[in-house]
């Protein structure tokens, strides 16, 4: 079991957390773009750090049980390039949410 952002380990995890699937079509061609970004020399981690935002607003309390399940999917398609942009959306989620835990707690 998972704790949540909040440090409390959740009995209930919602039915859309976890049915979470990866929809390789669309992210196939995020990652894709930031692929290309970085070729660039563009830095695609402002990208990261909205998908987060967004995944917290989306999913709450439940947001880095959700992250950590599409990543653990990008990884059963193995798709280097959708693992690459889940990895770091959930880094960034782990990282942030510890943040806020902390300072609540």
């Amino acid at each position: 079991m998972l704790k949540n952002f909040m440090g409390n380990y959740d009995a209930e995890i919602p039915i859309t957390v976890k049915k979470l699937t990866v929809d390789s079509k669309k992210t196939a061609e995020i990652a894709d773009l930031i692929i290309q970004m970085k070729k660039m020399g563009i830095d695609p981690q402002p990208y990261f750090s909205l998908a987060a935002q967004d995944i917290i607003l989306k999913f709450g309390v439940h947001a880095l049980e959700a992250a950590e399940i599409t990543l653990n999917n990008c990884k059963d398609l193995n798709k280097p390039d959708l693992l690459y942009v889940w990895r770091e959306v959930f880094l960034i989620l782990k990282k942030d949410l510890w943040v806020i835990n902390s300072k609540i707690n």
